[in-house]
């Protein structure tokens, strides 16, 4: 909790106008900035990303081969961003389809389904290292 009219630290929100105490991020959840006034402020965290649906926050680890940093979510991962987001990032050596993005496979060799690292295709998320 924090008194006063302090913004709110990280991991902790306030969506009641004048009240002096903020709220806890649910379990597995921080924010990314200082001042959230929202319970949808609150993120994975760092090593998770949401895969939930819409607006709900469903937070899974992040498995081999992802790089997740706090506030990773599948869409921003199949490079669709929206809002201040991070992007989870598909490691040098692995790829990844668009249709489960975070099934995540390790290189056979030094070639990737789909070609050079330049040949991305619109079904497949693959590290540039590829």
């Amino acid at each position: 909790s924090t008194d006063g009219c302090a913004p709110c630290p990280e991991g902790y929100y306030q969506n009641d106008v004048g009240a002096v105490t903020c709220k806890k991020c649910p379990d597995g959840t921080t924010t990314i900035l200082l001042r959230a006034t929202h319970l949808s402020d609150c993120v994975c965290l760092a090593g998770t990303i949401d895969v939930g649906p819409g607006a709900e926050v469903q937070c899974v680890p992040c498995g081999e081969g992802l790089s997740c940093p706090d506030g990773s979510t599948v869409e921003g991962l199949k490079g669709r961003r929206n809002g201040p987001s991070a992007v989870a990032e598909v490691m040098p050596g692995y790829f990844s389809w668009l249709s489960a993005p975070t099934e995540v496979f390790k290189c056979p060799s030094t070639h990737c389904p789909g070609g050079s690292s330049g040949d991305l295709r619109r079904w497949q998320i693959r590290s540039n290292m590829c």
